[in-house]
């Protein structure tokens, strides 16, 4: 999906703009979720790490 979005792949086309618009907002979590999951586990390994000293 990330690769339609900067032109590598054709994108589907749509009726109107406002289609596309809703496309784009529904699919962006589930085509972010690996790079937020990643995000909080580093964010959870600084937290829960022994400190030093």
């Amino acid at each position: 999906m990330v690769l339609a979005w900067v032109g590598v792949f054709d994108r589907m086309a749509y009726e109107n703009g406002w289609w596309q618009a809703l496309a784009m907002v529904c699919i962006s979590p589930i085509a972010l979720w690996g790079p937020i999951v990643l995000a909080l586990a580093y964010a959870y390994h600084l937290r829960r790490r022994p400190a030093r000293g």
